[in-house]
């Protein structure tokens, strides 16, 4: 009975740990690593033959790359928008600030208004090329949230294949 018990448990410890994951990245925290938590969890239960180390070692670094996305396209689609140094930075903090003090809808806002003010403000741009930088650190974001999920989908369908078969 006790071995169905543990049994039960792990299955829904790896259950929270793949959707939780995958919903934590939908509102743009790092879930990836959640759901990879999910996946070494179930390497060492079920030992290495039914989760084997070369798939651990792959979706590690495609966590890895998860995370660089998450970094890195908010300031690159600031900066392709024209944005410079302080639209980049504007737009990382506005998505972080947006998001602890209002949640989700200041995440998405977040980095509009965080490359638009430092533009405007701090270096001193015109308005238009403000909302422009602003502009793309909202497409940033959302461009982000899409990779991220797409890549997190991919790596639960490849574990779940793996694993079943």
């Amino acid at each position: 009975m006790w071995e169905i018990i543990g049994e039960v448990f792990f299955f829904l410890a790896v259950f929270v740990l793949l959707f939780g994951g995958l919903i934590l990245t939908f509102v743009n925290l790092p879930g990836v690593w959640l759901i990879w938590a999910g996946i070494l969890l179930t390497a060492i239960v079920r030992g290495l033959v039914e989760i084997p180390l070369w798939f651990l070692i792959l979706t590690f670094f495609l966590a890895l790359i998860v995370t660089l996305i998450d970094n890195l396209v908010i300031p690159l689609a600031a900066k392709k928008y024209g944005g410079g140094k302080w639209g980049m930075l504007g737009g990382v903090a506005g998505a972080f600030l947006g998001f602890v003090f209002f949640s989700l809808p200041g995440l998405i806002m977040g980095p509009f208004l965080g490359a638009f003010a430092l533009e405007y403000l701090v270096a001193k741009r015109e308005k238009g090329d403000a909302i422009r930088a602003g502009t793309g650190s909202f497409l940033g974001i959302i461009l982000s949230i899409a990779l991220k999920v797409f890549l997190c989908f991919g790596i639960i369908f490849a574990f779940l294949i793996i694993w079943i078969f």
